[in-house]
């Protein structure tokens, strides 16, 4: 599978839906995610392997009790990847939530 599969996969059994980098669609809560791909352990002047540095946004209304959802995005992202971190970058329009979490995979 790929990474943004592996993201999908994660979090799309808790409801609201997920899409790399642009959400297009009509719910008010969503996820979207970006990532960064960094060559690392070189052996021949080669990559044996890759860094997923993966940031997770959540975006809800501030209206709506985000408290048992972002409990279970850490839980998620812990099974599948590892715990992330999660820092609230909340505007006047959303309440926004990042999840931060790298992951290291064998180099293409």
């Amino acid at each position: 599978m790929s990474m943004e599969s592996n993201i999908r996969a994660a979090v799309e059994p808790l409801g609201p839906p997920c899409a790399a980098n642009i959400y297009t669609g009509s719910a008010e809560t969503y996820f979207v995610f970006n990532y960064q791909v960094i060559p690392d352990n070189f052996a021949d002047n080669e990559p044996q392997h890759e860094r997923y540095l993966v940031q997770l946004h959540l975006y809800a209304p501030h209206t709506q009790n985000t408290e048992s959802l972002r409990k279970s995005v850490r839980r998620a992202l812990q099974s599948a990847f590892m715990r992330p971190s999660e820092l609230n970058v909340a505007d006047d329009v959303n309440q926004h939530y990042v999840y931060e979490f790298e992951v290291a995979d064998g180099a293409d």
